[in-house]
């Protein structure tokens, strides 16, 4: 997931920054169990909110790819 987070995510909600709170590149115990931020991530993917328009978007199997990640390695 490295990858697709560092590509569109981290801009916003990595590397020192944490637009809305949000921090996805500093994975701990607490983030990792946090399921009501990843349901926020699948939710926000799912609907095209994030990322913004005018970022760069995440192809269908690239979406996808997250959804089936967050569900089965983190759910």
């Amino acid at each position: 997931m490295e990858p697709l987070f560092d590509f569109y995510c981290y801009d916003c909600h990595g590397l020192g920054t944490n637009e809305g709170g949000v921090t996805l590149d500093e994975f701990t115990a607490e983030t990792i169990e946090d399921h009501d931020l990843w349901m926020r991530v699948l939710k926000n993917t799912r609907a095209h909110i994030m990322p913004p328009l005018e970022e760069a978007h995440p192809t269908i199997e690239e979406r996808e790819q997250l959804a089936q990640w967050v569900k089965t390695e983190l759910f």
